[in-house]
């Protein structure tokens, strides 16, 4: 990528000086008003290089801009043969406020370059504060708000104590005031499918069906076969190579496979451009994640499909689909009854599914996604990594039985294996990196944690330098679904949280406003077990 500085594009303003993470682009591309692929931002000059070869530049405020999204030119490319597209008339920047710049490549096509609030250092935002009221009045205000529609929330403590009362607000259908959520709701989990798909292959793990550094080539062929995607040619081929490390069951479970996103990974993005393919598509895990690895197993960390493939590791070891297998022997233990893949065709559990909605942009209010997540639109696998529905109680009953080591879907031992590091020291360093702008993830996240892998979610193995506003203990277990839902464990403080929602924001960037609400749901669950302690303390 060219980063030659260039001047500010005519009718556009000079920006004004900006503190350092204070502007965040998202683009997203729209081809018949469908949603085709999206990108993450990371350098300082974006180029947009249509099919006829036009050439446009955007210089956004130092030391941030835009990397425009390779799969843009993807969806371009894969038009142009049937749309004439002419030159790009218009890109404008707007470096401060809530306009986004837009710029029509033909009535097929059209560009926003939205520009996000400046993310707010933690000891700035307003639920962070010591002034900032009791939790109810900020969820009551969060409603009434549309922060989010509506909100299911679950904390208890390592005995089945509830520590916050498990509170279901809102309604699941916007403006549908008869329908309120409740116990039954059904979620779409979206990565809260990586824990129970986890479980499953550590039960198989625990039978001795496979173990964690066992290649998995002779369960999956396919895993054995990828090469790596090592660089391009002065042609902008793809330049492959044969892999040294296998690829083992630890390496899926923990995202060091080198098994990227395509919508997340920019290399990724130009294979497919490269290809003339489009990201994301496919029925089965195969058409979709069949892709190079972007790095040799064990040596990077990038957060991708690696749970997915061993969704089908389960499925092949244990004879039967991963849905049958998880509700004999995950869900079934747990009483729990909710989960599917597929909602749409279940009445009873389609009928009780939350309504997904997004932010609007120009008006910051919610609006409904009308076709659903859509992660599951024309699949036919079930995808362990993304692609559950249930009810925030049924995924909150696992945690607890994961804090409580119950023995009930894992052993002891094996729980506790969970939460050990599981990263190499080259894989862990990457994440490290990773997480130095944490925006690309929901949840909440502060500066000075150093952050590890565990089996089955994001291990925070605290710090003396963090910047969190409550006390996590050592080695807390956490993990986020892209419709801002969140859940911890936290075994040394002997409490489990969950947060429920169903609220969409274009990646990679997730919503601020739910941030700060995770932040103040965690801080009243840890003031609340800070003052039991206290008071078990003094007696």
């Amino acid at each position: 990528m060219n980063k030659t500085p260039i001047a500010t594009p005519k009718g556009s303003r000079a920006c004004d000086p900006v503190p350092e993470s204070a502007v965040v682009i998202v683009v997203t591309v729209v081809v018949d008003v469908t949603v085709v692929a999206m990108g993450r931002v990371s350098s300082a000059v974006g180029t947009v290089v249509p099919a006829t070869g036009v050439r446009r530049r955007v210089m956004l405020p130092s030391p941030f801009g835009i990397n425009l999204v390779l799969a843009l030119m993807s969806a371009i490319r894969a038009a142009s043969a049937m749309v004439s597209i002419p030159s790009l008339v218009q890109i404008a920047a707007e470096c401060r406020g809530a306009a986004a710049a837009s710029a029509f490549l033909s009535v097929k096509y059209k560009i926003l370059i939205h520009h996000l609030p400046h993310y707010p250092t933690y000891a700035q935002s307003a639920f962070a504060s010591s002034r900032m009221g009791s939790f109810r009045e900020r969820l009551h205000s969060a409603l009434e708000d549309e922060v989010v529609p509506f909100l299911a929330l679950f904390a208890k403590l390592r005995d089945g104590t509830q520590v916050a009362s498990e509170t279901a607000d809102g309604h699941k259908h916007m403006g549908d005031k008869g329908k309120p959520i409740d116990k039954n709701t059904v979620f779409a989990w979206a990565s809260l499918t990586k824990l129970p798909t986890t479980i499953a292959a550590l039960q198989l793990v625990e039978k001795g069906s496979i173990q964690l550094d066992d290649d998995v080539s002779s369960i999956l062929p396919v895993l054995g076969r990828q090469p790596i995607l090592s660089g391009w040619a002065d042609d902008s081929s793809p330049v492959l190579k044969n892999r040294r490390n296998p690829i083992t069951l630890r390496h899926l479970l923990t995202h060091s496979a080198g098994t990227g996103y395509d919508f997340m990974s920019q290399e990724l993005q130009k294979l497919h451009l490269s290809r003339g393919t489009v990201p994301s598509q496919g029925a089965t895990i195969d058409e979709r994640f069949d892709l190079p690895l972007l790095f040799e197993p064990g040596e990077g960390w990038e957060y991708g499909c690696g749970v997915d493939w061993a969704g089908k590791i389960v499925e092949q070891l244990s004879g039967v689909s991963l849905e049958a297998y998880l509700h004999k022997n995950v869900w079934a233990p747990l009483g729990a009854t909710s989960f599917t893949f597929w909602p749409d065709k279940n009445n009873s559990k389609g009928s009780q599914l939350a309504t997904l909605t997004r932010r609007v942009r120009k008006t910051g209010k919610l609006a409904e996604i009308k076709q659903g997540l859509g992660m599951n639109t024309g699949a036919t696998d079930c995808f362990g990594g993304h692609g559950g529905h249930g009810s925030a109680r049924d995924l909150a009953e696992l945690l607890s039985s994961i804090l409580a080591n119950d023995s009930r879907v894992l052993t002891p031992r094996m729980v506790d294996v969970m939460f050990e590091n599981q990263l190499s020291p080259q894989s862990q360093s990457v994440l490290q990196n990773a997480m130095r702008d944490p925006t690309w993830s929901v949840g909440d996240f502060y500066p000075g944690e150093t952050y590890n892998w565990g089996l089955g979610g994001m291990l925070i193995n605290g710090s003396t330098e963090s910047k969190a506003p409550f006390n996590r203990g050592a080695r807390t277990l956490v993990w986020s679904g892209a419709a801002h839902q969140f859940w911890f464990i936290d075994r040394e403080k002997g409490v489990c949280g969950l947060f429920m929602t169903q609220v969409l924001s274009p990646p990679p960037v997730a919503d601020a406003k739910i941030r700060d609400l995770t932040c103040a749901w965690q801080q009243y669950v840890y003031q609340q077990v800070d003052a039991r302690r206290n008071v078990v303390g003094k007696l």
